[in-house]
């Protein structure tokens, strides 16, 4: 199954807001589902990974869509949930990570999509003790990237 985010990106995005909140905020939990009910590790995620200033250029040519007085705060979030996926995440799921710069054509990406089902079926099928970790991930409050937060450690 192909997903866009599914219920993973409002908890990271939620996280990613608590994060740069001077407030505690701890929407993300909320936002997860209950303990009794099951928590899937995707097989496989591909993160989609636009440079910076890349998203910058976006955001400000789509005044019509963006309110351009929260373009700030957008970039931070966007860079607190690559902080999650490119270090959190790969760090505990290695195999279950695929990182691919966004400006690659669909035509390309299309094709990748037989190397990306067969490192999925490599990783296998997520275990209980994967799928509680990576709800432990996704409870924990979100940091910025340590060049933005001044080198303290704001996990």
């Amino acid at each position: 199954m192909w997903l866009d985010t599914g219920f993973v990106g409002p908890v990271t995005y939620a996280r990613a807001l608590a994060a740069l909140s001077p407030r505690r905020w701890e929407v993300q939990k909320s936002l997860l589902p209950r303990e009794e009910y099951a928590l899937f590790l995707p097989d496989l995620t591909v993160y989609l990974d636009p440079p910076p200033g890349e998203l910058l250029r976006r955001a400000l040519g789509s005044e019509s869509t963006h309110n351009r007085s929260l373009i700030a705060r957008h970039l931070a979030v966007g860079l607190v949930e690559r902080e999650f996926w490119l270090e959190e995440f790969r760090a505990a799921f290695p195999e279950r990570l695929v990182r691919i710069r966004s400006r690659e054509s669909g035509t390309l990406l299309a094709r990748s999509q037989g190397r990306w089902r067969a490192r999925a079926r490599a990783a296998g099928a997520s275990t209980h003790a994967e799928s509680a970790r990576f709800r432990g991930l996704l409870a924990r409050p979100g940091r910025l990237p340590v060049r933005f937060s001044g080198g303290a450690d704001n996990r």
